[in-house]
């Protein structure tokens, strides 16, 4: 293709990013922290009938067999419990943006067969990193619960005052744990909500049995302070737990190692062909033929990719159910 061509569509595409970008900083409007709350809310509990709420503390959603919609309601979820449910507008413009920059690459090169699956692909990237990086997030989150429940466990067992509690404990708190807790004491302590209204959302909040478990032990607790001493026995399976998970992730992990191997082997072979034998690679970009073959390569190394993340995806250690 010659470079003016090629020159075009970088000048157009690059024209359309930029109108898309200057569109969105003129319509965007920064929230508050009472605005991230209301909109938190609205995905965590607003929105949603008892069957979601239920859902959500199993860690599932309400769109029965819609795999998009249930794609993009677990994306909006996690930025929800991760405190940053205002940035799903600028993850959905990245999104575009990326789209737009491979289609246009595809034309580029003249190969436009390849963009009905690099399209997909790229567009869904923005999106997928935000799952990646809640997997490290909940990791940490369920790291410092353990610290945070034993303070505040300590805490209860002294004063017999939950709110009291966790208002003692608040500036020792770890930093992920810490707004959850603070949300639940704005929640608890305002003029029409209830403790344990306050209780069964932050419970909503957070996937851990474990953490749940202690809720519930503390619902029974309000009623029932005998029962405080008992909130000790689930601080203690956090240790636990946490060590069996660490080996159900190496497992997992190992598995994926030699997944994302075989897929880079794909990507090797191509770059090795180059240095030894310069047409064999002209004809993959240029011919008919090799384009087909290179559609093809890349809709099974997707095929594989998705495939193989969803078969060896991380495994959950749920702890004991009682």
């Amino acid at each position: 293709m010659p470079a003016l061509n090629v020159l075009n569509y970088f000048t157009y595409g690059l024209g359309a990013i930029l109108i898309l970008v200057g569109l969105f900083l003129v319509f965007y409007k920064p929230k508050n922290r009472s605005q991230k709350r209301e909109m938190q809310k609205v995905v965590l509990h607003n929105n949603l009938s008892l069957k979601d709420k239920i859902d959500i503390i199993n860690g599932k959603n309400s769109f029965g067999t819609n795999a998009i919609k249930n794609y993009f309601f677990d994306v909006k979820l996690i930025l929800a419990k991760m405190n940053k449910v205002d940035a799903y507008p600028k993850i959905r413009l990245l999104a575009i943006i990326i789209a737009m920059a491979i289609l246009i690459a595809c034309f580029a090169i003249d190969n436009p067969l390849i963009a009905i699956v690099l399209v997909p692909v790229g567009f869904i990237i923005p999106f997928q990193l935000v799952k990646i990086r809640y997997r490290k997030y909940n990791k940490k989150l369920e790291e410092e619960l353990e610290t945070a429940l034993s303070l505040i466990t300590i805490s209860y067992t002294r004063t017999t005052n939950l709110l009291q509690s966790v208002s003692e404990c608040m500036d020792t708190l770890p930093p992920t744990v810490k707004p959850y807790f603070e949300d639940f004491y704005f929640e608890a302590t305002s003029v029409s909500a209830s403790l344990a209204t306050a209780l069964v959302n932050l419970k909503t909040k957070i996937e851990n049995r474990t953490f749940q478990q202690w809720v519930d032990r503390v619902l029974v607790c309000l009623n029932d302070r005998s029962s405080i001493p008992s909130l000790q026995n689930y601080v203690n399976e956090f240790a636990d737990n946490r060590a069996i998970q660490d080996e159900l992730d190496a497992e997992v992990f190992s598995c994926k190692v030699e997944m994302y191997m075989m897929i880079g082997f794909v990507f090797f072979t191509p770059v090795l062909l180059y240095f030894l034998q310069k047409e064999a690679v002209g004809h993959l970009f240029h011919d008919t033929p090799g384009k087909i073959a290179v559609f093809v390569a890349l809709l099974l190394v997707v095929v594989v990719f998705f495939a193989g993340n969803h078969i060896a995806k991380p495994v959950k250690f749920r702890g004991n159910k009682d």
